[in-house]
């Protein structure tokens, strides 16, 4: 009974670090770019000072904000990040950027709580019964899964960063 319960947390947790490794092995640089052939579809009314976006952090979730007056035009969930796509979808460089950032802010979030659920599942089964070897191996399982979250989710915040930075970049000043 223990090993059959044994074989089966390690089935459901086994694809959730098999994610996390393609992730990491998959993070590719965004090719560089050259602004001087760089074609965007800005407005000519909306220069740095209106339209430039920033990431402030806060108390609560950090929100991304437009402009000298902080406009909130986003923010960064605990599992889904803004569709910071569509804010920087003029300047076709920022929103390539962007939409492999939300990619891998999704992944790392998703492994990053997995990790965590599983920690949490690890401790139950560890002192609420007599399988606390199942329950420690959860728990490290888990426990691995939120180290590799927390080591690549900070990589898909630079991510999102370099694609409003290549959209400021864009502005007019």
């Amino acid at each position: 009974m223990m090993r059959a319960l044994f074989l089966v947390v390690l089935a459901v947790a086994q694809p959730a670090i098999a994610r996390a490794q393609r992730s990491i092995e998959q993070n590719i640089p965004a090719p560089e770019v050259n602004r001087m052939n760089q074609t965007t579809n800005i407005q000519s009314s909306c220069d740095y000072n209106t339209c430039a976006l920033r990431l402030k952090p806060t108390v609560g979730p950090w929100k991304i904000v437009r402009g000298s007056n902080g406009q909130e035009v986003g923010t960064l969930g605990m599992l889904r990040p803004p569709n910071l796509a569509a804010l920087v979808a003029d300047v076709p460089d920022a929103a390539a950027e962007a939409h492999a950032a939300q990619r891998k802010y999704r992944r790392t979030a998703a492994t990053l709580w997995s990790g965590s659920v599983l920690v949490v599942v690890g401790f139950l089964f560890s002192f609420g019964s007599d399988m606390h070897v199942v329950g420690t191996t959860v728990g490290f399982v888990g426990i691995a899964g939120m180290v590799v979250g927390s080591i690549q989710h900070p990589k898909s915040i630079d991510m999102l960063s370099k694609s409003i930075w290549l959209y400021n970049r864009a502005l007019s000043r």
